[in-house]
């Protein structure tokens, strides 16, 4: 690298701090060696994790399995801003329903979604919360103007979903002769809005009715065209590419209902959203780069090395099984704090043992710690609290491909609040 004059590589580094700026897939904030790098420069860590990812073609940005971390989510609507802006990312995909983003692609074309409509599909987890603001208002504005695509990967639907709840029923039912689609519509309807009852309950029976209904939707739209008809009721008609993978993914919800066993439940939702990752992206140009807005567990490369998840087979592993190299995993922890959604119980987060990663790597004074793939490595097998709120031992350099430790962690903030 040719070298530059120190007062000018200075600006430069000033620069790359205060605007977190990107030239040419690079950023220009160049981290300085371990000895000279001051514990008080938490601005440093975000740029030194973007410079490891900017040439990734998939990046997995984690959470805590709550998703209760306002912090964290401050942090990663930064680096998705980051990652956009400086690296050419134009695709972001959320574990949210995949139903209200498929909803909304025509309004996203037409450069006419509003921020509410884009709280409602990402749902309640986020939605709510004062630090998520800036991150649905930028992922609103840079897909209205046609910079970026965003998509849901999830096959379960919010409380929050409402084309799910109120329109998706009739639009899948559509496609079926009149008689036929009515019943389907009902026993789809009475699923989506709960109206079940102690004398009328959800059972495996019911679960079996549903998709029967699913696969006779699927059946029809794997041989003929939807009826004319079927495209002018009440324009909720779907095209027959979305209302497929809509019906397989709700087809799929509810396959793995009333199974045993949390591993198989896990594996087969974390299946679920990699078929839908992969849909979505074979209509991306061929050179995007996609963002993944999840939660730790789901972003891992593999959990067979932790303790108490062997069984469990995440997102994640599916994702480097097909893209290696290019796809990168990052997780996120705090050394203290609380976690809490809004309207729920908020959690303290206990002080990290001295053993732990989170108590292990952040200097006196230092309120972040980016930890790329040496430094994991570097650790051998540590305690860390990622994929579970107990410490667990593993080598998580074979998990993540990087990590973001903050040394304050706090529970999401109801809009207009502010964290004590």
């Amino acid at each position: 690298m040719k070298q530059l004059p120190g007062l000018f590589l200075c600006s430069l580094m000033l620069a790359g701090q205060v605007f977190g700026l990107a030239y040419g897939g690079s950023v220009l904030a160049e981290e300085p060696p371990e000895t000279e790098r001051p514990a008080d420069r938490p601005s440093d860590e975000p740029a030194r994790l973007v410079e490891d990812v900017c040439d990734k073609s998939i990046v997995l940005l984690g959470e805590g399995g709550s998703h209760g971390e306002g912090h964290t989510l401050e942090l990663k609507g930064k680096l998705v801003q980051r990652l956009v802006e400086g690296c050419g990312f134009d695709a972001v995909f959320v574990e949210a329903g995949i139903y209200e983003f498929l909803h909304l692609e025509r309004a996203f074309a037409a450069g006419k979604v509003e921020p509410e409509q884009l709280e409602n599909a990402v749902g309640q987890l986020w939605s709510k919360a004062e630090e998520s603001r800036f991150w649905i208002s930028f992922l609103v504005e840079k897909a209205n103007q046609g910079v970026i695509r965003v998509a849901g990967l999830d096959d379960q639907i919010s409380s929050t979903a409402l084309f799910a709840q109120q329109q998706l029923p009739a639009a899948l039912s559509a496609y079926l002769p009149e008689q036929e689609a009515e019943a389907c519509e009902a026993e789809l309807s009475k699923h989506t809005n709960w109206r079940y009852s102690a004398s009328d309950p959800y059972n495996p029976k019911v679960r079996d009715e549903l998709v029967a209904c699913l696969d006779r939707v699927t059946s029809v739209l794997s041989k003929t065209p939807p009826p004319p008809q079927a495209e002018l009721d009440m324009g909720r008609a779907l095209d027959m590419g979305r209302a497929e993978v809509m019906a397989a993914s709700l087809r799929r919800y509810f396959d793995r209902q009333f199974r045993e066993g949390r591993s198989e439940q896990f594996n087969g939702r974390d299946r679920s959203m990699f078929l839908n990752f992969e849909w979505h992206r074979s209509r991306l140009p061929k050179e995007s780069k996609i963002i993944v807005w999840c939660a730790n567990i789901h972003a891992a490369k593999t959990l067979a090395v932790v303790p108490t998840k062997e069984a469990f087979v995440p997102l994640g592993r599916h994702i480097q099984e097909s893209y290696g190299e290019q796809a990168a995993a990052i997780g996120f922890s705090a050394f203290s704090g609380s976690t809490g959604i809004v309207g729920q119980t908020v959690k303290t987060l206990v002080d990290a043992p001295q053993d732990s990663i989170e108590g292990r790597v952040l200097k006196p004074g230092q309120s972040l710690r980016y930890l790329g793939p040496q430094e994991l490595k570097a650790l051998g097998e540590t305690k860390a609290r990622a994929v579970s709120s107990d410490f667990l031992s593993a080598p998580w350099h074979e998990v993540f491909d990087g990590w973001l430790v903050l040394r304050q962690e706090h529970a999401q903030q109801s809009r207009g609040e502010k964290p004590g």
